[in-house]
């Protein structure tokens, strides 16, 4: 979508230079530049939750198994740990931690040919 955006406005330059003072212009780059920062600021922050979750989801993963060797039930591991049953019995059959793609990835999967292509 950006990218169709930036065509657009580049097909239009000439008129919107000749709709837009000088002062105007730098106040139109200067609010773009703030809403580019803050999209960044706010992918930045989202990457900081997904990666503390992450942390947090692989030292539960650790425990499972230590968990599981002497003996714990999923039931057990699972009120001790704060975690589903079924996630402490997956955790504890698996190997490796299981690495987690975010809902919005699976689903847009199908349409990035698609949308790419646009």
């Amino acid at each position: 979508m950006g990218e169709a955006l930036e065509k657009v406005l580049a097909r239009h330059h000439a008129d919107l230079k000749r709709m837009l003072s000088p002062e105007e212009e730098s106040q139109v780059i200067a609010a773009l530049d703030q809403q580019a920062l803050a999209r960044a600021i706010a992918r930045s922050q989202a990457e900081q939750i997904w990666q503390t979750r992450q942390e947090h989801g692989l030292a539960i993963f650790t425990r499972v198994p230590e968990l599981s060797h002497p003996g714990w039930s999923g039931a057990s591991i699972a009120r001790i740990l704060g975690i589903h049953k079924k996630t402490a019995v997956k955790y504890a059959q698996a190997e490796s931690f299981p690495e987690v793609r975010s809902g919005r990835e699976r689903k847009l999967a199908p349409y990035l040919p698609f949308l790419q292509a646009k």
